[in-house]
């Protein structure tokens, strides 16, 4: 692994020590600005700003020693003194990729991400609506259904048995399965590391999504059981629920009625895009390709854009544009597709490694994190990098929330060789883990 370089500009004045002197760190290959580099001083920590800058004051200080770190980046301890000129700290990355698929690295990575396991949900639920805020976790509602395939077991028991073994097998009752979805609040304080659990709140159902907006919570689509729980319906109403006291108004508009759809907060706009709209007697599936928004301010829908295709879709926002990762149309798909929600434009962006049918998403100031089928995903939408690296996590439809260089992973379900079954589990990674693990794969998207 290369050093870092510090290259000090050749540039001398006279400057009072009272003055605060202003740095920057920059790419040393691209020369672009290190966003949010950490600043360590003995007594305090800072972050460069979006122009990679930050400030120090020596006042009546010989000199004075602080490190510049990052979470791409290695670690540089500098001191600075009254002799030194005006300073640009230029760093190389830890790891570079040749050819889309070679990692330069000298240190021993680790194979698989490293998670940490935290307190199990009060109730184990997936494909549930949830939302981060005030440091703190709310999940709204959820399926809690199980599937015990004992047919497919039993035929696997008995499929080199004599004719009476698979006579009786076949006179045995097989229950197979337990639906259910959860009207029930779960929520969890990151800073006393408690749950709290509100029963049945909220409509009973599944396979939606929540938005959080100026403390109330606008819980769409997805799908819920009839009344003789025979079979299911979607989930029409749109609930808007206070954080303040858990009181709920219904409201019976809603454009895109959905499940597995996509939506995003935007500009005081709820986004809602893709999912699946419609079951046919022969098992086909009608899926969305439209884009509705909802304004928050008029109480206003409107039909925003067409996607490429109808698809369920999980999307993200970054930097002004709304990007989708795979979805599902017959099979799991592969592209990665932005919109610009200044311009109106569409662009194909790339492909992922491989099809993925509904990750679970989240980002940072820099990344945008997939997980799915014991995989993660990273994506640097400014340098256009996808990286994949493996996690021991059987977990499925699970949801995923960053905050503060953490990111939490929330139950889900998990499949062995007859049986799927709602999780519990909640776990953190701390995204510091990245740079210490060795993708399985790495590749630069092309513009």
């Amino acid at each position: 692994m290369k050093k870092i370089c510090t290259l000090f500009f050749l540039i001398c004045s006279s400057v009072s020590f009272s003055q605060k002197i202003k740095l920057k760190v920059l790419d040393v290959d691209t020369n672009t600005a290190i966003e949010r580099a950490h600043v360590f001083f003995a007594n305090k920590t800072t972050y460069t700003n979006e122009k990679g800058e930050f400030s120090i004051q020596l006042n009546k200080k010989k000199s004075i020693t602080f490190s510049v770190s990052h979470l791409k980046y290695e670690t540089k301890e500098i001191v600075y003194n009254k002799n030194s000129p005006t300073l640009i700290i230029f760093l190389r990355e830890k790891q570079e990729t040749l050819a889309g698929i070679k990692i330069n690295v000298n240190r021993k990575l680790k194979n698989t991400i490293h998670f940490s396991k935290l307190q199990d949900l009060p109730r184990a639920v997936y494909s549930f609506g949830s939302i981060i805020i005030d440091f703190k976790i709310y999940i709204f509602g959820g399926d809690a259904s199980s599937l015990y395939e004992k047919n497919k077991e039993g035929l696997s028991q008995v499929q080199f048995s004599d004719e009476a073994e698979i006579m009786k097998f076949l006179t045995k009752p097989k229950p197979i399965s337990f639906h259910n979805y959860s009207g029930d609040i779960q929520l969890y304080d990151i800073n006393t590391k408690e749950w709290q659990i509100k029963k049945a709140k909220t409509i009973k159902r599944g396979y939606h999504n929540v938005i959080c907006y100026k403390d109330t919570v606008l819980i769409i689509g997805g799908k819920k059981m009839s009344k003789n729980k025979t079979r299911e319906l979607l989930a029409n109403q749109i609930e808007h629920l206070s954080l303040k006291d858990l009181s709920i108004k219904k409201d019976e508009v809603n454009p895109h009625q959905a499940v597995d759809f996509g939506s995003v907060l935007y500009d005081d706009k709820v986004l809602v895009f893709g999912g699946s709209i419609k079951q046919y007697e022969n098992g086909k599936v009608k899926f969305s390709d439209d884009i509705h928004f909802y304004d928050l301010k008029t109480g206003y829908w409107y039909l925003l854009s067409k996607m490429s295709k109808g698809k369920e879709v999980t999307g993200i926002v970054f930097d002004h544009k709304l990007y989708l990762f795979g979805g599902f149309n017959r099979k799991n798909l592969t592209e990665i597709e932005s919109f610009n929600l200044k311009t109106g434009k569409w662009k194909k962006e790339g492909d992922l490694f491989r099809g993925m049918k509904k990750p679970a998403i989240t980002k940072d100031e820099e990344f945008i994190y997939l997980y799915e089928d014991g995989k993660f995903i990273t994506f640097n939408p400014k340098k256009r990098v996808l990286k994949e690296y493996k996690i021991d996590l059987n977990l499925e439809d699970l949801g995923m929330h960053f905050l503060n260089e953490q990111i939490y992973l929330i139950g889900g379900f998990q499949v062995e060789e007859f049986r799927k079954f709602p999780s519990n589990g909640f776990y953190t990674i701390d995204v510091s883990v990245f740079s210490k693990t060795k993708p399985l794969k790495i590749k630069k998207l092309h513009f």
